[in-house]
């Protein structure tokens, strides 16, 4: 074979890995841009146009409902979609992935629960609307494999070694990101902006943040369980839109209460440290339950950040008491709520809470996350939370049997439901 038929399909290998991750890239941050559009046309604008406050009462509750009548709509002529978290985690740990079939239905179906108040995260609408972009892009990919078997001088019956196989991917994927990070639109902001640590953390905080994650990752964990069973459930399906509105209007009499019951609670934990403890405390519980509602009623979004949200001010409250620095509770509960998330996995946990805290709260966290797996393991001991302890047992029974045939060696790992 000439070096010019090797240089020329390495050359279109190359520039659809480019093209690729560049339209990976434009279309998550057109996607980010749109909610934040759509939010403030939603909260802002359009109740300006209109002559009135977007948080006066009846606007409050109106625009809700008017959201799970979308989000019911979708529900019945889309599908259920974009599928829960755990299940897109899952499906790529064991080599699969997200349908590209479903990244519009996925796009349309979360923006009503993202735009019109939902106390949902934009975790899994990112995961499955970018996803499913991906899935095209790895579809594109990897029709010219026989492309790079040329530039190799293999034989069509050869199979290419694992980096040239991955290598194309990667480079889509790392040019995906860079095109995401240059555009001038569409930024996405992981972070919580949680205080810093002003004081220092002494064997009485680290006391404490060690308590609070151990009894504070019990209720994160049965949240996540009970977000989990209802999804499989779903019972909305026979009257969608009806549960929808009937969702909406709950949230929206509820955010009366307190405007911190409104959406995914991300932004709203900047705000626990100063906030009043009975609102606190009411936003806290309204936000966990109504979460289980709006997934019961079809609502697609991430249950992480209305979690954090809730556990952080809970455990923000109970510490309360203790001489310590406001930023160490805090930082406990958000710490318990990502062991809760990763089945129990303390270095898991640190790192998750660690992507949108502060440096100076690594200790807190650290400290938090031990005490949650440390109460994950004896809360499941005792039986108190349900599915969560036995998907973990079947999971690490599953890698062990997968390691005692010799498949362990690249071999998925089978992680716990709610991963």
């Amino acid at each position: 074979m000439s070096q010019t038929s090797r240089i020329r399909p390495g050359l279109a290998l190359l520039a659809t890995a480019l093209g690729t991750g560049v339209a990976v890239g434009a279309f998550s941050a057109g996607f980010i841009w749109l909610i934040g559009w759509l939010t403030d046309l939603v909260w802002v604008a359009l109740p300006d146009r209109l002559g009135v406050d977007g948080f006066d009462w009846w606007w409050v509750v109106a625009a809700p409902v008017a959201g799970g009548l979308l989000a019911g709509l979708g529900q019945r002529f889309l599908g259920f979609h974009p599928a829960p978290l755990h299940e897109a985690v899952s499906a790529w740990r064991s080599g699969g992935g997200i349908d590209a079939a479903t990244t519009g239905p996925s796009l349309v179906n979360a923006l009503p629960s993202l735009v019109f108040g939902g106390p949902l995260g934009f975790e899994a609408a990112l995961v499955g609307v970018v996803g499913g972009f991906g899935a095209w892009a790895g579809d594109r990919i990897g029709r010219v494999g026989e492309m790079t078997k040329a530039c190799l001088g293999l034989s069509p019956d050869e199979a290419l070694p694992r980096a040239w196989k991955s290598s194309p991917a990667w480079l889509a994927a790392i040019v995906g990101v860079l095109t995401f990070r240059a555009l001038p639109f569409g930024s996405l902001h992981f972070g919580v902006d949680l205080p810093e640590l002003s004081s220092g953390f002494d064997l009485g905080a680290g006391l404490l943040a060690l308590g609070l994650g151990s009894v504070f990752v019990l209720p994160a964990t049965l949240t996540l369980v009970g977000v989990h069973r209802l999804e499989e459930l779903r019972p909305f399906r026979r009257a969608p839109e009806l549960f929808g509105m009937a969702a909406g209007l709950a949230l929206g009499l509820a955010a009366l209460g307190s405007d911190l019951v409104l959406f995914s609670g991300q932004h709203g934990i900047a705000e626990i440290a100063g906030a009043d403890n009975g609102e606190l405390i009411y936003a806290a519980v309204a936000k966990l339950v109504l979460l289980l509602v709006v997934i019961a009623a079809g609502w697609r979004g991430g249950p992480v950040f209305p979690i954090w949200f809730s556990i952080a001010a809970l455990t923000t409250i109970a510490g309360s008491w203790a001489d310590v620095d406001v930023a160490v509770p805090l930082a406990a509960g958000l710490a318990a709520v990502s062991v809760a998330f990763l089945g129990g996995k303390a270095v898991g946990g640190v790192l998750l809470t660690m992507l949108v805290a502060p440096f100076s709260l690594f200790g807190p966290i650290l400290v938090g996350a031990v005490g949650a797996a440390a109460g994950f393991a004896l809360f499941g001991s005792l039986g108190w939370l349900g599915s969560a302890s036995e998907d973990r047992q079947a999971g690490t029974r599953e890698t062990e049997h997968e390691d005692a045939d010799g498949t362990g060696e690249g071999a998925p790992r089978q992680e716990p439901e709610h991963q």
